[in-house]
């Protein structure tokens, strides 16, 4: 198990200097609000414990416009429009395993610290979400949830976005918006990037491919995507408004 630890800036910094810098969350705005949920602690199902060496890593981003079509109430942070209208958010930062064997929920998880939410609040807009990534994730990846997260922010952070409201005027298909991707993006190949859909052919989520360094690589076959040649449907950001 390859653990994160103080250093973790030297395996993480090569991508930074292939990548142009972002602002995190690609969010039109972004407020946190005063009194956050408490984080709750999360047991993984039955058999579910995972311990297996990773073979690489996945950074997992989710488009919140689609998410929030139907899971708005379930996140208000994030979805009812008062706190932000965000584009692609942090899902997650998870390791790989070969085919379907991968490291999930390696060790007990305890609750996250406010503080360490509130950081990275506006990648992750949900406390939940949060303390369920450290929980399945974080734990086959650091000891400490600082450095999780402290990894995840400094590659989301790395990453650059193309204009989605003008791609989803476009009458783009999957590998159309790859392109896109990869343009906002040099150094990346569309085979390092997957995508997800919901029914319908709507943009769900991108996944980036990671070699254990958390270097880009090429996607394994296990890590399927859409059919390059669909058409890709995509919500836009929808400022200052509900979008549940």
């Amino acid at each position: 198990m390859r653990w994160l630890n103080f250093r973790i800036s030297a395996l993480i910094l090569p991508l930074m200097c292939t990548m142009p810098f972002a602002a995190h969350a690609q969010a039109l705005q972004c407020d946190i609000p005063r009194t956050l949920p408490a984080a709750i602690l999360e047991r993984p199902p039955a058999g579910a414990i995972n311990q297996s060496p990773a073979t690489g890593n996945i950074l997992a981003l989710s488009w919140s416009p689609q998410y929030c079509r139907t899971n708005g109430r379930r996140d208000p942070i994030q979805c009812s429009g008062q706190n932000g209208s965000f584009g692609f958010i942090l899902h997650g930062l998870w390791p790989d395993g070969p085919g379907q064997n991968d490291p999930a929920w390696c060790a007990p998880a305890e609750a996250l610290p406010p503080a360490l939410i509130r950081q990275n609040l506006c990648r992750m807009p949900s406390v939940r979400l949060q303390q369920h990534e450290w929980a399945k994730h974080g734990t086959c990846v650091s000891k400490q949830p600082s450095q999780y997260f402290k990894a995840s922010a400094l590659l989301f952070d790395a990453l650059k976005w193309p204009d989605m409201n003008a791609l989803s005027r476009d009458r783009v298909t999957t590998e159309g918006f790859l392109k896109a991707f990869v343009l906002a993006n040099p150094g990346l190949r569309t085979d390092m990037l997957r995508v997800d859909t919901a029914k319908g052919g709507w943009l769900k989520e991108v996944r980036l491919c990671l070699d254990t360094d958390y270097k880009p690589k090429r996607c394994p076959r296990d890590q399927r995507s859409a059919n390059p040649r669909a058409a890709l449907k995509i919500w836009r950001i929808s400022k200052g408004c509900h979008q549940g």
